[in-house]
């Protein structure tokens, strides 16, 4: 299978979430800055431009009457190891990071880790100071294939944030494993 959009969360992996949000725009550049805790680093740069076979894949997606967003990024390693060290310095830059977003100091807490698919992620949901849970970010890799999701501005209560990442988690595992 090549690399591209396709190994990308789709529409139909959140719709029944009842996440109501539109498909921006998709690149194979690996140029979108990854989460709010990294600023503008990019898969680009968290790689070295050394993405197996120049595979990356960007993408966006955004509510049509809020300001909720799905923003990911996903890239191919030459092996195994090197996805997992990627996916370390992501998890390390991660770890007890305070940002903010939409005018909100939002912090991630600890990460809660979960196995599907052949892959593993790290789900960070992040609050603000009165523990108002606002979306997460979660990190993943399944097999040579990893990435990184960040869900913002979507204001449900904490139990049903959990399970929103972990299904958005679960997609994107499911996206970038390699048949067969």
């Amino acid at each position: 299978m090549p690399f591209g959009s396709s190994r990308l969360i789709q529409t139909d992996d959140f719709y029944q979430t009842g996440l109501l949000l539109s498909a921006g725009p998709t690149s194979s550049t690996g140029a979108q800055p990854l989460t709010g805790c990294t600023g503008t680093e990019t898969m680009q740069d968290l790689t070295f431009g050394k993405a197996a076979n120049g595979a990356y894949a960007d993408g966006n997606w955004r509510g049509a009457v809020t300001t909720t967003a799905l923003t990911e990024s996903v890239s191919r390693a030459v092996t195994t190891t090197t996805a997992t060290q990627h996916v370390a310095q992501l998890a390390d830059r991660l770890t007890g990071c305070r940002y903010r977003r939409h005018g909100r100091s939002l912090q991630l807490g600890t990460p809660t880790a979960l196995r599907q698919h052949g892959g593993r992620a790290l789900i960070y949901l992040s609050s603000d100071a009165h523990g108002t849970a606002y979306g997460g970010v979660a990190v993943f890799r399944n097999g040579k294939n990893f990435g990184v999701l960040e869900l913002t501005d979507a204001q449900v209560d904490r139990v049903a944030d959990a399970d929103l990442m972990q299904t958005l988690a679960v997609a994107a595992l499911s996206r970038v494993k390699d048949p067969g």
